[in-house]
Order: C-alpha cells, then structure tokens, then sequence
C-alpha cells in the first residue's frame, strides 16, 4: 500500500514539473502587463543580430516626443534565453521581430511591423499619464 502512495506522489510531482516548465500565455501576458506609472508597454521578442536596429530605432521614436516618453516602456526580449522561447512558444510568436503592445488590460496589438507598432502608441499617447 506504501509502495501505491509514493508512486502516485512521484507521478503527481512529475507531472508538476512539467506542468510549471510551460507557462501559459495568460501566465506570460500577466508578466508582460505594464507596470501602473506606465500605460503600454512595448515587448520586442528578436533574434540578437537584430537589436542594435531595433534599440536604435525604438529609442529615436521614443525620446521623438516627451509624451511617448511618460507613456510607455519598451522590453527587448532576446529568443536565444530559454525562458524567453517558452513566452514566445506561449504567445504562439513564430516570427521575429514581434512587437506586442500591451496596457493594463492585456495584449492590444501583435505585430511583425514596427511602423505599426510605433503608430499605434503615437495614436494612443495623447499626453494622458496613468496614475
């Protein structure tokens, strides 16, 4: 009867483990979610040749108005760290770059293009601060 309880408690632990390795993409959206001082928040998931252009290009946009600069942060999320390919597995990212803007609410724009990207917060920003 021993034997029967440590094999289900073995089996309940595996399971656990594995369960914890993949998050789920409301898991990894809840730690995308920008932080309160902030109203979006720009995620980039990228192959690390690109960043310098990416960085590069997001900070001009961004230090381009000093409303974009109170509205929103930008993460770079690099796609050889381990965690960060589980998110992109969970987000269903296949392409690279992705831009994701989030706010408060959750994800409201997924993107390849960061023109679109970039229009979108510019449209969005008009000078309102979340507090």
């Amino acid at each position: 009867m021993l034997k029967k309880y440590v094999v289900i408690l073995i089996i309940c632990g595996t399971c656990l483990l594995l369960v914890g390795c993949n998050p789920s993409k409301e898991e990894v959206v809840q730690n995308l979610i920008p932080e309160k001082q902030w109203e979006y928040a720009l995620h980039v998931f990228y192959y690390h040749e690109d960043v310098g252009q990416i960085g590069n290009e997001l900070t001009r946009f961004q230090n381009s108005s000093p409303d974009l600069q109170k509205e929103f942060m930008i993460q770079l999320w690099d796609h050889y760290q381990e965690r960060n390919k589980k998110w992109t597995h969970a987000l269903g990212i296949k392409k690279f770059p992705t831009y994701l803007i989030l706010n408060k609410d959750g994800i409201v724009l997924k993107t390849q293009d960061m023109e679109i990207a970039k229009k979108y917060l510019a449209e969005h920003n008009g000078g309102r601060r979340v507090e």
